[in-house]
Order: structure tokens, then C-alpha cells, then sequence
């Protein structure tokens, strides 16, 4: 049973397939600036020259940590990504189920005219 933020039970489950829409968009703008991220981060280096004679062993100490980060950031761009194209599978299903069972209702109600016209 699902219970409602009031702690009451829920009677029905309600999903416009609009906000399914709308929030797979909303998933697949942040994978495409997820996308972004890692491509910057592919991009950047750390140039030895910037940080001068005393301080030359830091970019070799950071480019582990960096090669992490640009790691993450594939996962994380190819990850969103898989769940907004998930969100639009559950939307297409979420319809057809719906339109399935607005149909039975439609027939139902049909049947039970037809029985009070007898």
C-alpha cells in the first residue's frame, strides 16, 4: 500500500505522462552538461611551466587524481543519460498501460448503460 506524506493511504497512484516527459528532459539536460564537464575536463591540462621551478612536482602529483575526475565525469554523463532514456521507456509504458485500462473503463462503463437501458 502506498501511504500519502499525510501518512493516509492512497486510494490511486497519478503520473501524467507530461511530468514523465518533462523530468526525462530535465535528466537528459543535465547528461548533456555532464557531457560537457568531461569533455572540458578531457581538455584540460596542467601545464608544469604555470607553476614554475619550486612547485614542478605538483601537476605530476595531480594527473592521477585528474585522470579520476575525468573518469567520473564519462560515468557520470553516460549514467544520467541511460536513466533519461529509461524515464522516456517508463513514460511509453506508463501510456500504454493507462490507455489499456481507459479502454477496459470505457467498455465497462458502456456494458453498465447498456444495463440500466434493459
Amino acid at each position: 500500500m502506498l501511504i500519502a506524506d499525510d501518512g493516509m493511504p492512497l486510494e490511486q497512484v497519478v503520473a501524467p505522462s507530461e511530468q514523465i516527459s518533462r523530468h526525462a528532459r530535465t535528466v537528459s539536460g543535465l547528461a548533456d552538461r555532464a557531457d560537457t564537464v568531461h569533455s572540458a575536463a578531457r581538455r584540460a591540462s596542467l601545464d608544469i611551466d604555470a607553476y614554475g621551478q619550486a612547485c614542478a612536482f605538483i601537476p605530476a602529483n595531480l594527473a592521477p587524481l585528474q585522470a579520476r575526475i575525468i573518469a567520473v565525469m564519462q560515468m557520470s554523463a553516460v549514467h544520467v543519460e541511460t536513466m533519461g532514456e529509461a524515464l522516456r521507456a517508463v513514460r511509453a509504458t506508463y501510456q500504454m498501460a493507462d490507455d489499456s485500462v481507459s479502454g477496459h473503463l470505457d467498455l465497462l462503463a458502456r456494458y453498465r448503460t447498456a444495463d440500466r437501458q434493459i
